[in-house]
């Protein structure tokens, strides 16, 4: 894996080292975990906003919850789970 090197405020690194003492994993991992937890939360964030403006259109809405419903019958379409 190749590297590179970012400058970071003492107090970002003086918790860093903190996390990566308290878990017992490499300050690099600790960010990389932190970085997609940041990604997912904010993949979540843009998710419900998208949501919302669905729910503000009331035929589009309506065609969501129809759609769904589709889908929902194929649950039921003889095929035996394995």
């Amino acid at each position: 894996m190749t590297t590179t090197t970012i400058r970071v405020s003492l107090q970002t690194r003086e918790t860093l080292q903190v996390l990566s003492r308290t878990t017992g994993a490499p300050m690099q991992q600790v960010i990389d975990r932190a970085l997609e937890l940041y990604r997912r939360q904010l993949l979540l964030l843009d998710t419900n906003r998208a949501y919302a403006r669905l729910r503000q259109d009331q035929a589009a809405w309506d065609g969501f919850v129809d759609e769904l419903a589709q889908w929902d019958e194929t649950l039921t379409d003889g095929i035996e789970a394995v």
